[in-house]
């Protein structure tokens, strides 16, 4: 059975009148690993609802952060929008196996769409600190530019940045059609069905399918 938790809400950060992050403070420490996420529950008149978010911040930082979009319909994201400093939220976890794990010897390839890069922040915080490490390059498609002078000054990383909307297709233009090494690992994290298309481009072409690792939301 699964632990439920409470975490006080320690600062809300305004990215977009649609895109936010919930810094929050839980009771107890909470141990994660890099590219895990928790379940918030969510009370929707007498039933209560998990609603999945990636932990944005490191194990190491003071604080959990969470970052979400509002979704339209979604009751998840509307409780939380409306949470203000001081406010408990309820949660269970950490869950997940999309974590970073040891590094591959080969060029590792993140790539995150919009707030996918939740997930994949913590993940190259934790791989540049290691060493040795190996060739590290972020693909981000977006037009918030969420966590970017932060991710383009660690050293080591490569941060290419293309619109939201190109950035599977721009996966696959280099990776896929561009050249014919299949030695790189990714890590792939973004909405619905392109993310699983992506996959299946990718280990298609003749990558490995443990070295295509992803997260859909």
């Amino acid at each position: 059975m699964a632990v439920e938790r409470t975490a006080r809400v320690v600062d809300v950060v305004t990215h977009a009148p649609d895109t936010r992050s919930l810094r929050l403070a839980p009771e107890s420490p909470l141990a994660f690993r890099p590219g895990q996420f928790i379940s918030c529950l969510v009370p929707a008149g007498t039933d209560v609802l998990n609603r999945p978010y990636s932990i944005a911040s490191t194990p190491a930082d003071a604080h959990l952060e969470i970052l979400l979009n509002l979704v339209p319909g979604g009751p998840g994201s509307h409780y939380l929008f409306e949470r203000r400093a001081g406010d408990p939220i309820r949660f269970t976890g950490p869950w997940g196996t999309f974590v970073l794990g040891d590094l591959p010897a080969a060029e590792t390839i993140f790539i995150a769409e919009g707030t996918g890069i939740a997930p994949i922040r913590p993940m190259l915080l934790d791989a540049v600190r290691r060493a040795p490490r190996p060739p590290l390059r972020l693909l981000y498609g977006t037009s918030l530019d969420l966590y970017r002078a932060e991710l383009e000054a660690l050293p080591g990383l490569a941060v290419d940045v293309v619109p939201r909307e190109r950035v599977f297709d721009e996966a696959v233009r280099r990776w896929v059609d561009g050249d014919g090494d299949r030695s790189r690992h990714f890590f792939i994290c973004g909405v619905g069905a392109p993310v699983l298309a992506l996959r299946d481009r990718l280990r298609g072409a003749g990558y490995a399918r443990r070295a295509v690792q992803y997260e859909r939301w």
